[in-house]
């Protein structure tokens, strides 16, 4: 629509906050990738201690960047450590949430709280502080996948798609939705 980050992040934040305030409404959230979508933002993910190793190839993710209310809006369970927050912003450390596959795959454990990797040709080192269970992400006939989720308060993308979990019929919510 040609809104710029800050009016696009006011856009969003106030659509996030509406979905929330309309009843029935258990949980709102926002992502850039579509759960069983069939696409996938790729990358490599690399362990922190790994960077600069000529032979690691490094291991093949897909990446989904989330506001802090979509692990509840799909109903998403943290295993560990802690979902996202106002508090991860640009300007401060950056943080991911991974899958189990993830961190077994990376680190032959779940539990990865705490340890640092980077993704791509990033310098950047990003700490896990959460761990989710591992679902199908593309398509109900894949394996669990290794996944990075991101938080949109860090990593800005300009098409996000509003998720909303209800305690009633979800297409009740539509028109309530489509007004916001």
């Amino acid at each position: 629509q040609g809104y710029d980050e800050p009016r696009g992040r006011q856009y969003y934040d106030a659509l996030e906050r509406g979905a929330r305030a309309i009843p029935g409404v258990r949980a709102a959230g926002l992502a850039y990738m579509l759960p069983l979508g069939a696409g996938a933002w790729e990358d490599r993910a690399y362990r922190a201690d790994a960077a600069g190793s000529g032979g690691d190839e490094g291991l093949a993710v897909d990446i989904n960047v989330v506001s802090p209310g979509w692990l509840s809006s799909v109903g998403l369970p943290l295993l560990s450590g802690r979902n996202f927050s106002a508090h991860d912003r640009g300007g401060g450390e950056g943080v991911a949430i991974v899958n189990e596959v993830f961190a077994r795959s990376m680190w032959g454990r779940a539990d990865a709280l705490g340890l640092r990797f980077r993704l791509g040709q990033s310098e950047e080192l990003l700490e896990v502080v959460g761990v989710t269970r591992s679902a199908r992400y593309r398509s109900l006939l894949e394996l669990p996948r290794p996944v990075v989720l991101r938080p949109f308060g860090q990593v800005y993308q300009a098409p996000m798609t509003l998720h909303v979990r209800t305690d009633g019929d979800p297409a009740a919510l539509v028109p309530a939705i489509r007004r916001l």
